[in-house]
This record gives C-alpha cells, sequence and structure tokens, in this order.
C-alpha cells in the first residue's frame, strides 16, 4: 500500500496484485483526519481489488453499507439498491436528473414502463407499453381517488372526475376562455333572443316574484363568472324590464322554472320576451345516483277491497329533475304475501308496456285477509331500490240491504243475486209473508210465493232477481240482505235488458254501475228508448202512490232498490 502527497490531492492506492489469485479484500473504517474525527477524507481512491465501506464483505468493487454522502458529484454508470431494499436519494436541496440523451426513463425489472423526454424543447410524458393508460391520482380526505385518466387505447381520451358531481341532475358543460387582448370566448352556450312566455300570464299579474318556464335548459353560465341568471334579461311589449333574481331562483327539479321578480305589474294582454343563454344539448351531463322511488300500489298501500281478483301491481318514479332523459326501471322482485303467510314469487305474471307501471291479474280467487306486496326496481344507472311495501286487505263482499217497513213495500234489486232463489233471498225477512210480482206474459200476470207454517216461501214465484219489481209484505222492518256480485270486466254476462208490453208493466230500479240503495236517477234518463206516459211509485210510510210523467227539466224520480208501475203506449226494452 503507498499514499503519497501531491499538491493538495491526497491518494490512497491499493495495490494488491494484479490477478484474481491472488486479490485481497481490503476494508475501510475510517482514517482521521485533524478536521473530521472519524471521517474518511481522501480525494481519490485506486484499487485493483473489492472494496467495502461498512463491511468486510463487499459484493462488489464498491460496496458500501450506511448511507453516501457528498457535497459535490457522485460519477457513476449504475447506482442500485442491494437486494430487495430500498434506494433512497435524499437531498438537502434539490435532486436534479440531468440526462444529456434528453431522456429519463422508467424502468419495472429491466423493462421500461415510461419515459420524461425533452422533445424540440417540449417537455414529453410518455406511457411506453401499447394502450395502456395514464392515471392521475389524489388523496381526497384520507380516501385514495382517481382525479383525471387518458385513455391512450382511445386516442387519448381524457376523463376527469369532479367531485361536485355529486348530486342527481343535469349539468351543463361550458368551456370560456380569454385571449392575450382579454376577448372572452365560450364554447356550450347558446343564446336565446326573445323567447316568448306571454302565455305564462293569463291574468293580470301584480310586481313581484313569478316562476316562468323556458324551453330550453339547463341555464349556461355564458361569461364563466359563476352566475348563471346574469345572462337573463326580459322585455314587455318590447321595453326593457328591471328584473332580480336571487341565488336559489332557479328550479331544477322537474318543475324546470326560474324565478324572476318584475318590478312593473304585467296584463294578460302584455308581451313578455325572455333572453337567455342555455347548454347545448351535446355538452349537457346527466348524473343519476338516486334510487327508483314507488309512486303507488295497486290495491293502494293500506287499501281494502271487495274484489277476489284484484289489479295488483306497482308504479315507480324515476323522472327526478328537469330535463331527465333516464326515467324508466327494471323490475328485479315482485312477491306476494298472503293471510298464511305464504310468498309467492309474481315477477313473471307483471307486465308492462312503459316499464313504469306493473301489473297483473290473479286468474283464481284471493283469499280473504291481510296481503303484502314487496318489490325492488333498478334504473339504467345500476340504482337499486329494494324490498318496498305495499299492503292491502281483501275483505268478504258487503251484502247489499233493501230497507222494508211493516205493510207493503214495492221494491226491487240494483242487481242480479248470486243465488236467485227465493227463500235464500229472504232469508233475512222471516217476517215477510208474501211476494207478489206482475209479469204480463204469464197467465193471469201475477205470481206469488207466501211463507207456510213451516216458514218456508212457495208458490207460482220461485226466485227474485234484477229483471222485475216485488210487493213484498213484511210484519216488522227485517231488510233484504242479499250478496249481488255486479258487473266485472270480461264477465261472460250480458248487461241487463228488459222486455216491456204495451201497457202496465212492473219495472224495477237496476243500476249497472254499482250506485248504492236509494241513490236517484233522472226518469227520462232511465227510461230512455221507451214510449212511457206515466210511472207510479210507493210510499210505505203513508201508503201513498206518487205519480211522474215524461219532462225535460231533470228530476230524482227513479231510486234504486225501488219499484215501479211503468205504462208505455207501445212495447219496448228497458236498458237501466
Amino acid at each position: 500500500m503507498e499514499n503519497n502527497a501531491e499538491g493538495d490531492d491526497d491518494t490512497l492506492i491499493f495495490n494488491c496484485g494484479t490477478t484474481a489469485s491472488n486479490a485481497t479484500v481490503m476494508m475501510l473504517s475510517g482514517i482521521p483526519n485533524s478536521a473530521n474525527t472519524g471521517l474518511l477524507d481522501i480525494n481519490h481512491i485506486y484499487a485493483r481489488t473489492k472494496i467495502g465501506i461498512g463491511t468486510d464483505k463487499p459484493a462488489d468493487p464498491l460496496t458500501v453499507i450506511g448511507n453516501i454522502s457528498s457535497t459535490g458529484q457522485v460519477s457513476t454508470h449504475t447506482v442500485a439498491g442491494v437486494g430487495t431494499g430500498e434506494l433512497t436519494l435524499d437531498s438537502g436541496g434539490d435532486i436534479i436528473l440531468d440526462a444529456d440523451g434528453a431522456d429519463v426513463i422508467l424502468k419495472d425489472d429491466g423493462t421500461e414502463f415510461g419515459r420524461f423526454k425533452r422533445d424540440s424543447s417540449d417537455f414529453v410524458i410518455k406511457s411506453a407499453t401499447n394502450n395502456k393508460d395514464i392515471i392521475f391520482k389524489g388523496q381526497d380526505g384520507g380516501s385514495t381517488i382517481t382525479a383525471m385518466t387518458i385513455d391512450m387505447s382511445e386516442a387519448g381520451k381524457a376523463t376527469f372526475k369532479l367531485t361536485s358531481f355529486s348530486a342527481t341532475g343535469i349539468y351543463g358543460i361550458v368551456i370560456n376562455g380569454k385571449d392575450v387582448n382579454n376577448n372572452v370566448g365560450n364554447s356550450g352556450g347558446t343564446k336565446i333572443t326573445s323567447e316568448d312566455v306571454s302565455s305564462q300570464f293569463t291574468t293580470t299579474t301584480a310586481a313581484g316574484a313569478n316562476a316562468i318556464k323556458l324551453k330550453k335548459w339547463p341555464l349556461a353560465d355564458h361569461d364563466g363568472d359563476g352566475t348563471l341568471h346574469d345572462g337573463v334579461s326580459v322585455t314587455i311589449n318590447g321595453v326593457a324590464e328591471t328584473v332580480t333574481m336571487s341565488g336559489n331562483a332557479i328550479d331544477w327539479s322537474e318543475s324546470e322554472t326560474l324565478t324572476m321578480t318584475f318590478s312593473s305589474q304585467v296584463l294578460a294582454t302584455d308581451t313578455v320576451k325572455v333572453t337567455y343563454y342555455y347548454v347545448a344539448d351535446a355538452q349537457v351531463v346527466e348524473v343519476d345516483i338516486s334510487k327508483p322511488t314507488v309512486s303507488s300500489f295497486s290495491p293502494a298501500d293500506g287499501s281494502s277491497s271487495q274484489n277476489r281478483r284484484p289489479m295488483i301491481g306497482v308504479t315507480w318514479d324515476e323522472d327526478e329533475y328537469a330535463g331527465d332523459t333516464y326515467t324508466t326501471v327494471t323490475l328485479t322482485k315482485a312477491e306476494l304475501k298472503d293471510p298464511a303467510g305464504t310468498k309467492t314469487d309474481v315477477l313473471a305474471n307483471m307486465s308492462t308496456s312503459d316499464n313504469k307501471n306493473f301489473f297483473y291479474r290473479p286468474t283464481e280467487d284471493l283469499a280473504y285477509g291481510d296481503f303484502t306486496l314487496t318489490v325492488s326496481a333498478k334504473d339504467s344507472a345500476g340504482n337499486e331500490q329494494v324490498n318496498k311495501v305495499g299492503r292491502f286487505t281483501v275483505k268478504q263482499r258487503a251484502l247489499t240491504k233493501v230497507s222494508l217497513l211493516p205493510g207493503w213495500n214495492l221494491i226491487s234489486l240494483p242487481g242480479t243475486p248470486t243465488n236467485t232463489a227465493i227463500n235464500t233471498v229472504m232469508a233475512s225477512t222471516p217476517k215477510a209473508e208474501t211476494i207478489l210480482t206482475y209479469d204480463p206474459t204469464v197467465a193471469g200476470g201475477w205470481l206469488s210465493a207466501v211463507r207456510d207454517s213451516s216458514g218456508t216461501l212457495s208458490g207460482t214465484l220461485g226466485a227474485v232477481d234484477a229483471a222485475r219489481a216485488y210487493w213484498v209484505y213484511t210484519t216488522n222492518n227485517d231488510p233484504i240482505k242479499v250478496d249481488i256480485p255486479g258487473y266485472e270486466g270480461g264477465a261472460q254476462q250480458l248487461p241487463p235488458a228488459i222486455s216491456l208490453v204495451k201497457g202496465w208493466n212492473m219495472v224495477p230500479a237496476v243500476s249497472i254501475t254499482g250506485s248504492a240503495i236509494g241513490a236517484t236517477l233522472d226518469s227520462d234518463t232511465y227510461f230512455t228508448g221507451l214510449s212511457w206516459t206515466r210511472a207510479y211509485g210507493f210510499n210505505t210510510t203513508t201508503d201513498v202512490y206518487s205519480s211522474f210523467i215524461p219532462t225535460t227539466a231533470a228530476d230524482t224520480s227513479v231510486v234504486i232498490g225501488k219499484g215501479y208501475w211503468l205504462f208505455l203506449s207501445k212495447a219496448g226494452t228497458l236498458v237501466p
């Protein structure tokens, strides 16, 4: 080993042989000098062997275990971390990467994945892997977010994520620019000049706030100052009107209105025009993060029905904001639970023509009791509303009651009973002793039934229906209670048509629409198409007939549940 001093340079030469067989590992653990105790103070080191600093087992010509500090330059072709450890560059000032080849190349295990490049004085950032993106990420509230993605497979299409797009609604994207001479340019904002809104003032309107609906939407920030309504102006009959608008003047809901406070009253005859800016359709973005909602159930939630085959369904509302073009849903669940607790999947039974209203009708009678319909739906944006519940009750149909008083009662049934047998119809009136009806088509004209000693009504009259009126004699006021199903859609039954003869007929007051007992009808409307001259009703309380004749004036002479004598000048057909 030789240490020579030449000028101000100190040179440490390790000469330990020239071949691998006689090479010796040298280890430096520190050569002190007067100024830096314990530090290696040498300007040049030359060696024909491996040198270890902080280790006696160097793996390379120079192996350093620990930190390297330098106030000058460190010159080398390759700097590599040992093993799987990290290589840290830590500078008290700047870290400068100076590549005369103009490329800073980034590799992973020898494979290039990106580079920074100077190209004709342009700074180029390049993704080196085919069709792989450049992604900008950051931290927002402690979470990693993607701020921008540049898609190389789409010719560099850039996608920005703007966190303010966090509410369901319609967003207009307007780009404003300014050149060196402060000339402002606008992309996306379109001006509408003098749109006539006069039809929205149908009466004289005092000065004050008026919600105006515009044809184009959404409003645009035409000058980039952050205020949408400062580009709005109004004229009344061609004269500029002073209007003011507050910060909440814009209604972004389905109403889609702009509230302006007028300084003058507006007459219904005035011409009111509005000039404003809106965002062109091509630069409108819809953001939908809201779940669809249920507008209504059928039968209505909490209601009851006597129909054992009711229309069962649900209506969804997905129209959530002004300009919403995504208003349909896909039904993902429909489950019906019956009074016994049995759940039936009815999703496949549901039909729709608009993907908003979903319905089905049972093919068999439902049990009496409480039912629960549970539904779920998903909109086109993937927002799903799950397990919304509608409840309804199927109740036994109430019996129709026809009032009776002691004595003779001239009555009729408003519809045909489920069972027309006279003893079934009159089962609730054990004191009804005699039932009569007039039928001019049978010999003698009268049919009758009298209660015998066993309590059974028997005679020539064996049925009671809605085609006739009846005299009923009773000794008390027990009403007739009978099950009348009425007329249902699709039922294989004809509406009533009662043949009448010339002369006197005993006719019923029938209602196919389900009018209640006691409801009144206009006589000319009820007897329409008949050549009638006079009719009589009967008041059991007073034992007096009441007469009425055709008239052009409205009347309430015909009462549902009553019977009438009707005289025709020629035969005809009563169609209630």
